[in-house]
């Protein structure tokens, strides 16, 4: 089987991995974004709940429905768990994430 012949065959299976990444990408970020009602933490997301917790975000009616989601969640900003003194690494606080336990 010659490359032409993949290359002009309209099966779906012939799709390229760019156009296969393409169609990937657009469906995650829709479902897993920032837009997406998801249990995702992205980078951005990530973002505003460390301005939020650290106070550098104002509060305002605008965000207020996302600073209760990061208060009921119980994200907090804590210290490295071993006390030593991190900031010549560029690590002041972490962001603490809670999780359910089993007993």
């Amino acid at each position: 089987m010659s490359s032409a012949t993949v290359e002009g065959d309209a099966s779906p299976c012939a799709l390229n991995k760019s156009e296969m990444f393409e169609t990937f990408q657009s469906w995650a970020l829709q479902n897993y974004g920032d837009t997406g009602k998801t249990k995702t933490v992205t980078r951005k997301k990530y973002s505003r709940i460390v301005k939020i917790l650290s106070g550098d975000e104002t509060p305002s009616s605008d965000n207020s429905k996302f600073r209760f989601w990061v208060k009921a969640k119980g994200f907090r900003l804590g210290g490295p768990k071993d006390d030593k003194d991190t900031s010549q690494d560029g690590i002041n606080e972490l962001l603490y994430v809670p999780t359910k336990q089993a007993l």
